[in-house]
């Protein structure tokens, strides 16, 4: 392996391209076309799709197609616009049952390791589930398991493009059903966004949570990164931050605190013309001379 060679060494690039992208087999696509078209209640569940904004777009074509609400389940990335009048919201590991995945009929999952966690918050029983992943079967993740109809080891930006190519030739689509949809999520949206702006009031002298990611959010342009480790701080960071362009989130996807500090300057150094903003989570900490825990977002909770 170390010998000297006297002949230079060439490669071709053009010989070393990255695999292709997997698609959906064709039977397949009809198949989950047509469950979605006839559904009542569908629903899109995505956690990390938006790390290819080409795929995004193509979420965005299909949600509209048929009025689907779209859920982010622990997301890493901006996966779909926020003020999409079929953005449904957020869901972390908090102890509550989701009424929109509970009363869904047929769930299209896209590109999640976590699309709910079963204990506490899950699918109806009745539900028809469909899950596309770059890995399917989560080979490094032993005991993972949701009860789909079918696992597709696919691109999300392919299978999106096929899905919405076959729907785009369905000519007998309910539009009626469809528009009833959009009006009644469209309501939704605005009324969970009138809901999180009464949060963001300032209670007292104390910095909310809620109130420091609004404020967060008025310096945030197109021009902006930003690093979430926020852990305890997840769901508020989530519903307050607004964020409408992939790639402009970056989550770690890890279970422990560290990663955002050198993620952060590396995202300084790979494009200087960013604002990199890092959302830093950390343990509480109790300070005996101040009588305090203290944790982000300088929350204090005074001892009783």
């Amino acid at each position: 392996m170390e010998e000297q060679l006297e002949e230079k060494v060439t490669i071709d690039p053009s010989l070393w391209e990255p695999i292709a992208p997997s698609a959906l087999p064709p039977k397949q696509v009809t198949e989950i076309a047509n469950d979605l078209r006839n559904s009542k209640n569908p629903l899109i569940v995505t956690s990390y799709l938006g790390r290819n904004e080409a795929a995004v777009n193509e979420l965005i074509r299909l949600s509209e197609q048929l009025a689907i609400p779209v859920l982010e389940s622990c997301p890493n990335y901006v996966n779909f616009p926020a003020d999409h009048a079929m953005h449904i919201g957020y869901q972390w590991n908090t102890p509550e049952q989701n009424k929109w995945l509970e009363q869904a009929d047929v769930i299209l999952v896209l590109d999640s390791d976590v699309p709910w966690i079963p204990l506490k918050n899950k699918p109806g029983n009745e539900a028809t589930i469909y899950y596309i992943d770059a890995d399917p079967i989560k080979e490094q993740m032993p005991l993972w398991y949701i009860p789909s109809k079918n696992f597709f080891k696919a691109d999300s930006q392919i299978a999106l493009e096929q899905l919405n190519e076959k729907l785009s030739a369905i000519s007998d689509l309910d539009q009626e059903q469809i528009s009833n949809r959009w009006e009644k999520f469209e309501v939704i949206h605005h009324e969970r966004k009138q809901a999180f702006r009464l949060m963001e009031e300032p209670d007292g002298d104390a910095i909310t949570p809620e109130y420091l990611t609004a404020c967060v959010r008025e310096i945030i342009d197109q021009n902006t990164i930003v690093v979430n480790e926020g852990i305890s701080n997840y769901p508020t960071i989530s519903n307050h931050l607004e964020l409408n362009r992939s790639g402009m989130l970056f989550g770690s996807g890890a279970g422990s605190l560290g990663w955002n500090g050198g993620a952060a300057i590396g995202m300084k150094l790979a494009d200087p013309t960013k604002t990199v903003i890092s959302l830093t989570g950390m343990a509480p900490t109790y300070s005996a001379s101040h009588h305090r825990f203290t944790g982000w977002p300088n929350v204090t909770k005074h001892l009783s």
